[in-house]
Order: structure tokens, then sequence, then C-alpha cells
């Protein structure tokens, strides 16, 4: 027994040494910090925290592999003979691998290698600029060749390679040369103007036509007879309204030997005037005023242009907005006036819209009470003003008047309790709006 026990006291003796042995192994690394870590983890932790020192351990040479692996997939690659197209997106052509630090070239040649063209390298080609859309191409001048531009994209050794050249390897496609006659639009009609365009097109090996290079000409239209005075045109520019009158006159559209005559006629304003409800008025202010149910253009300048005349009368219930209030007064910077208000009606192409207009001349001119309170020298900067407040402070009626448009502008006219700074106007209050 005792023996036994002897015995048994010598394995522990050993093992603990072994133990020992281990401890002083692990806290001379560098991993010191991990094993506390571990000791004081559950059991999951103490897995998870073995783990990630193993992966510390070996990071070393994982590195040291995908460095080399790196090193082995880099290169620079060089265009040694020309790219040939095989249709369907495909190509072949031949290159050259270098590697980064240029001790290694590969010659590598892909038999069939993704690739479209991008463009084309043409050269300069003095005279075209002077030939004449309606003439025959002289057959004297040579419209010149252009080299490919490839956009390539190859696979070697499990690495993608991709760039974009120019094949100067290749011949060099000669050019075609074509007039393309645009289609006369309005556009072309508001400019008096044809459009034309001279494309240079290559064939390439792969059986495709490519416009290589283009060059883009005007020819002016003549004009003609000039006819009778139209009825006017209600016109709104974005800011003001008037009433333009307008003359047809004819374009002659340039043509070729051999073709039809082709004419047009277009508006030619002849004179611009107030609208018939503002005559003999200057415009003062002008705001649009969407009609419900009616198409709504996407931005304010879709209102501008022509409409017919003569306007309608706006309904009473779309009478909203600025020019609503009942007491209006406009300043030129000297005077004042009191405006003349107008609702109207306008449409074009089917759709309708709303506009309040407000104008004066010098026969509504008005003045105020000797008495009243007026700042600047009883001078209001210009614009369309709006009475916006009446209150009632220390023995005077205080009237405050907004001027309408960009710039709002607030003044205060102060007059005696029981009268208004500008005769007629009535004792009331109006409440802030938006």
């Amino acid at each position: 027994m005792r023996q036994i026990k002897s015995k048994l006291h010598d394995l522990k003796g050993e093992t603990m040494q072994k133990m020992n042995l281990l401890l002083i192994i692990l806290m001379t690394s560098s991993f010191l910090a991990f094993d506390v870590y571990a000791m004081e983890s559950d059991e999951k932790d103490r897995d998870k925290a073995r783990y990630v020192a193993t992966v510390y351990l070996n990071s070393e040479s994982d590195s040291e592999e995908e460095e080399n692996e790196e090193e082995k997939n880099l290169y620079t690659v060089d265009l040694t003979g020309p790219i040939t197209l095989l249709g369907g997106g495909y190509a072949k052509g031949k290159f050259k691998l270098i590697s980064e630090d240029g001790k290694n070239e590969i010659s590598y040649a892909s038999a069939s290698l993704k690739a479209e063209v991008v463009g084309f390298e043409s050269q300069d080609l003095p005279g075209i600029s002077t030939l004449n859309p309606l003439a025959p191409l002289p057959k004297s001048i040579k419209f010149g060749s252009s080299y490919k531009k490839i956009r390539y994209v190859f696979q070697y050794e499990d690495q993608n390679y991709e760039d974009e050249v120019v094949d100067t390897f290749s011949t060099p496609y000669q050019h075609r040369a074509e007039w393309i006659a645009h289609k006369l639009t309005l556009e072309d009609q508001a400019h008096h103007e044809s459009r034309f365009t001279l494309q240079l097109k290559v064939r390439l090996e792969d059986g495709a036509l490519y416009t290589a290079s283009e060059l883009a000409k005007t020819l002016k239209h003549r004009g003609g007879n000039i006819g009778p005075q139209l009825p006017g045109k209600l016109y709104y520019n974005g800011k003001t309204v008037s009433l333009r009158r307008y003359r047809q006159k004819e374009w002659i559209v340039p043509r070729a030997q051999g073709q039809a005559l082709q004419s047009y006629s277009w508006p030619l304003k002849d004179v611009e005037e107030a609208v018939p409800t503002h005559q003999n008025s200057k415009i003062a202010f002008v705001e649009v005023i969407p009609i419900l149910g009616e198409r709504v253009p996407a931005l304010d300048k879709e209102y501008r242009g022509d409409y017919d005349n003569p306007p309608a009368t706006l309904p009473l219930p779309y009478r909203k907005g600025k020019l609503a209030s009942k007491y209006l007064i406009f300043s030129d910077g000297k005077d004042i006036f009191s405006p003349k208000i107008t609702h109207e009606l306008w449409e074009r192409n089917g759709w309708r819209v709303g506009f309040g207009i407000a104008s004066y001349n010098y026969k509504s001119k008005v003045e105020f009470l000797s008495v009243a309170d007026v700042p600047n020298n009883r001078k209001l900067e210009e614009g369309l003003y709006r009475l916006f407040s009446i209150n009632e402070k220390k023995g005077k009626r205080i009237e405050k008047w907004r001027r309408l448009g960009d710039k709002l502008l607030d003044i205060e006219i102060k007059v005696p309790l029981g009268v208004s700074s500008i005769p007629g106007l009535m004792t009331y209050y109006v409440e802030s709006w938006k």
C-alpha cells in the first residue's frame, strides 16, 4: 500500500512539473493576455479564445502565402499585336505581361477575349468643313482613316485584366463619307435653318459598320414674302403680359439640284401692345392662378408663350391669391396710384389657366392725406402694395402695407383715429395671409 502511494505521489509530482513547464512556456509567449482572458471566460469563450490564438499563431505563414499569391498575379499588360474582332463581343489578340518587379515577361495570346469597340482615333481632315451638304461629295477628297479603340477583358492565372487601348497594330480603316439630312422640325423652323451631318464610317473585320467621326453643319433658310397682319395673341413671358400682333413670313428651305421646292410660313412679330383689358395702362403686377382640374405645368416657365385672344373672365371661385384684396395701391417710386385689377381666364392648346393682372395709368393717381405720417418723405419704393393690417395705438390708426412680389417690404403709415391714409379707404382689418 505504501509503495502504491509512493508511486502515485511520484506520478503526481512528475505531472505537476510538466504542467509548470507548460505554464512557463505560455507565460513567456506573446499571448499571456489571452490565457488570462480564457481563465475568466466560460467554457464556450475558452474554445473561442483558443481558436483566436491559433489564428494568431498561424497568421504570419498565411500572410506570407497571400503575399506570394498576390505577387504571382500582379502584371502590367502591353498590347503587342492587333486585336481582331471575331463578332459576338469577342476578339483575339496578343499581349505581353510584365511582372511588377520587371524581372518576368510573358508572351500571351488570347483566342477568345471579351472586347467591344468604344471609339475611334481619327486624323484631322482639312477642307471637310467647307463641303456643301447639298452637293455630291467630291471624289478628289480622301476622307482619311481611323484606328479603333477597344475595351478588352481577359483572364490569366485566375486574374482579370481589363483596359482600353487604341489598336495601332491593325491597319487603319478607310472612311466612307455620307451626308445625312435631318428631318425639318418646329425648332429648325423657329431658327430658320436645316441641319446636316457628315458621317465618316468604317467597316471592321467583324463585318459591322461603325461611325468613326461626325461633322455637323447647318444651312440658313431664305426669307420670302410677308403676309398681312393677323389677329393678336395674348402673351405671357414669365413676368408680364402683352398682346402680340403677327404677320406670316414665308421661308424657303435650301434644296439640292432636282429636289422639289419646300417652304413654310412662320409668325413674324409685328407689334407688341397692352392686353385688351388694360389698354392705355402699364402692367404693374401679374400672378398665375392654376385652374383646378387643368394640367399644371411642372415649372412656371411652361406657362410662358402665346394664348388665344380675347380672354375670358375668371370665375369668382378661382379669384384667389395676392390680388384678391380690395385695397391695393401702386407706387412708381414717386407717386401712388389706384390700380386696375382683372382676373382673366386664358386658353391655349386645349387647357386653361388664370391670370391676375394689375395695371395703372396717370388718371388713377391718388395722394395720402396731408396729416398722414408716411416714412421716407412720403415716397414709397416702387411696387404694388396691399393693405395688410390696421391697428389702433396711442390715439393713432396704424396701417401696415406690404409690397407684393419677390422682395417683400412692410411699411407703417400713421393717421389720426377715424380717418384713413388715403381718402375713401374704409376702416377695416385684414387678417395676415401667407
